[in-house]
This record gives structure tokens, C-alpha cells and sequence, in this order.
């Protein structure tokens, strides 16, 4: 009879260890869901932000392949995000013979400051202004660049119509200049 008390005692502690180890692991797997959730609102709100951006932003791996891309790389190349992603980067872009040597030095510095030109499918140029950086991996996650270019089009439409209003009033000091010397 003690070894029977004994025994069902023994298997009562068993069951409460069974019962707070069930608890632990439900909490525990609350937790997890939980985590899960949170860490998915972050990625659709960081997402939503990437989206909403009016300007090109873009991840690039240290090859130059696009690895993610927002909708106005769709709008800037005419070419459809999913097929954007796996392509050269340089492959939209117009070389001046300086542009791999910029993102080679790039990777040696760890950010870049240039003004390029994307070509769209249809074989219109647009300027931008590019801000690379190199963000560096950890461990497993291996080295990114990050690419934002702001679309520079009225900035250079507006520098043009300085530059041909400047020459225009060179053009017109000049003639003022021959009709004085001229009167003189």
C-alpha cells in the first residue's frame, strides 16, 4: 500500500510537471505567434514607407543584381517589378564610362554621390540624383546597397532655362557694348 501512495504520488507530480510544462509551451507558443505578428506589421509598414516614396529606391547585392525594388523603378524603366528583380542594375542605366568604376568604389568606401541617367523602354532618358549605401553584413546576411535616386527632370529644365536666359543677356551686353562703341 505505501509503495501504491507512493506511486500515485509519484505519478501526480508527474502530471503537475506535464500540466506546467503544457502551460509553459502554450504560452510560449503565443508568444511566438505573437512575435510573428509583430514582426510582420513591421514588415508591411516598413514596406507601405518603401512604397509610398516618390523617389526610386532600390537593393542592390555587391554584383550590382536588383534584389528588391519600389513601384517607381517600374514607372522609371516602363519595365514590370518582378522582372526588374534578378537584372543589373547598370543594365537601365546610361554610361558615361565612369559608372562601374563609381559603384566599384562604392564598395571600397561604403557610399556614393551621382548624377545618372535611366533609360525607360521606350527610349526616354530621365536624370537622377543617386545616394548609394553600403549597408555590411552580419554573419549569414551578406553586404547590401541601398540605392534612393530623387528624379532631377525640373531641376535640369530649370538650369537650362537659366543657362539660355544668362546667354541671352550675354548676347544682348555684347551688342549694347558694339552699339556704344560704335556711337563713340
Amino acid at each position: 500500500k505505501e509503495t501504491e501512495a507512493e506511486l500515485a504520488r509519484l505519478n501526480e507530480n508527474l502530471e503537475n510537471i506535464v500540466r506546467e510544462r503544457t502551460r509553459a509551451l502554450q504560452d510560449e507558443v503565443v508568444q511566438r505567434i505573437q512575435a510573428e505578428k509583430n514582426v510582420q506589421a513591421a514588415l508591411d509598414y516598413t514596406r507601405s514607407v518603401i512604397e509610398a516614396n516618390p523617389d526610386l529606391m532600390a537593393v542592390l547585392d555587391t554584383e550590382g543584381r536588383i534584389l528588391d525594388v519600389n513601384t517607381v523603378g517600374e514607372t522609371l524603366t516602363g519595365i514590370p517589378k518582378d522582372q526588374l528583380i534578378g537584372t543589373l542594375y547598370f543594365s537601365y542605366l546610361e554610361d558615361d564610362g565612369m559608372l562601374h568604376t563609381a559603384f566599384y568604389r562604392h564598395l571600397e568606401t561604403g557610399w556614393t554621390e551621382k548624377v545618372i541617367r535611366i533609360r525607360r523602354t521606350d527610349g526616354h532618358f530621365t536624370p537622377l540624383s543617386v545616394h548609394a549605401t553600403m549597408i555590411k553584413g552580419t554573419g549569414t546576411t551578406p553586404d547590401r546597397i541601398i540605392v534612393a535616386a530623387h528624379d532631377i527632370t525640373r531641376q535640369k529644365q530649370d538650369e537650362d532655362a537659366i543657362r539660355a536666359s544668362l546667354d541671352e543677356k550675354v548676347l544682348l551686353l555684347r551688342e549694347i557694348h558694339h552699339r556704344v562703341k560704335n556711337n563713340l
